[in-house]
């Protein structure tokens, strides 16, 4: 007999809302990773091939890092979430992971960019509702999906030669660049919406310098 057992010896542990974990911990200890931002150079080549991009894509890019959005974000916000006037976006609630409403700034470079997309987009279709149209001749006019939001984020990276980028790149990129310039993004009442303080890691240019502009 090897003197194994089918089972685990060791209980789960019990947590109850504002008291500490009861049981005993696991025998094999889990370990977190920082999530992989890009260095500076892969930023700045990333942003080259954005400049080329139809305006909706370099929009998309420019709100997704200024104001450290998640793909449901970014890709479902309406024309009446963005106030251009304060440079600010509302993110609704049903759009966030933890189901709270936020509204949060955007750079100056990127505050020209919406104001080019809605003429182009009033040219696709002078509907209200969805910011973000598709601009394919199979559903032009259409709601921008997930899908072809992560489809553009994914050639985008393959072009520029840097394949681990993906649409939360964006978000662990800005909220880096914020904790190495010392905010407290949950002091603000315009936080990201992030559970767990970023810690700086890596190296990316500042967000005003880098904005994709027109």
């Amino acid at each position: 007999m090897e003197g194994l057992r089918e089972s685990n010896p060791v209980g789960r542990g019990r947590y109850t809302p504002g008291r500490r974990p009861s049981g005993q911990r696991g025998l094999v200890p889990r370990f977190s990773k920082l999530p992989w931002i890009p260095s500076e150079q892969q930023w700045l080549d990333l942003l080259e091939v954005a400049r080329r991009e139809p305006v909706r894509n370099r929009v998309m890019l420019a709100l997704a890092y200024d104001a450290a959005l998640r793909r449901e974000e970014l890709c479902l916000p309406r024309i009446s979430d963005l106030d251009p006037a304060h440079r600010t976006v509302r993110v609704r609630a049903e759009t966030t992971k933890n189901r709270l409403e936020r509204v949060v700034p955007y750079s100056a470079p990127t505050g020209v960019l919406p104001a080019d997309y809605l003429a182009r987009r009033a040219a696709i279709s002078r509907a209200r509702g969805p910011l973000s149209l598709s601009e394919s001749r199979r559903n032009q006019g259409q709601p921008l999906s997930l899908w072809m939001g992560s489809k553009v984020v994914r050639r985008l990276a393959l072009t520029a030669s840097v394949e681990r980028f993906s649409t939360h790149t964006t978000r662990h990129l800005c909220l880096t660049d914020l904790a190495r310039m010392g905010w407290e993004v949950h002091a603000s009442p315009r936080s990201p919406g992030t559970a767990t303080p970023t810690r700086p890691c890596g190296t990316s240019t500042s967000p005003a310098g880098t904005s994709p502009r027109s």
